[in-house]
């Protein structure tokens, strides 16, 4: 949870520095961490189905939607039940008096991890499924 929890953080940093989460801040970190777990997530999926030869996996176009929306409300009400996202900001702006790594541009840190989710399910689907590795 650690890279998500960083991301969430750089994802809020950013939102509330450009000011397009200003009414609902916590959206702001709650979008780049919902992107990115689903695709790590797709791409277990497709690796799974591959592996154990699922045969007729199909998801209807309402069952997509539905599952997108209730999986960036889980992880709204995660980040939001007990003030958790409070607690991660504290921790992180804790951490960056003392540490470097922490003060890298959270532009940087939010397009360096959706490049590497993104570039993961892309090698993932091209693997097994363009290949039709078996």
């Amino acid at each position: 949870m650690f890279f998500y929890d960083f991301l969430f953080y750089a994802a809020y940093k950013q939102g509330i520095k450009s000011r397009n989460y200003a009414d609902i801040p916590i959206l702001g970190g709650v979008f780049p961490v919902a992107f990115c777990l689903a695709s790590n997530l797709v791409s277990l999926c497709i690796i799974v189905i591959k592996l154990f030869h699922i045969e007729n996996y199909h998801l209807g176009t309402f069952s997509k939607i539905i599952f997108s929306f209730s999986f960036v409300g889980l992880l709204y009400f995660y980040y939001r039940y007990n003030e958790r996202y409070s607690r991660i900001i504290e921790k992180y702006n804790k951490k960056r008096e003392f540490s470097r790594f922490y003060n890298m541009p959270y532009a940087l840190v939010l397009f360096m991890y959706i490049a590497i989710a993104a570039l993961t399910l892309a090698a993932v689907a091209y693997l097994f499924v363009y290949k039709n590795i078996r």
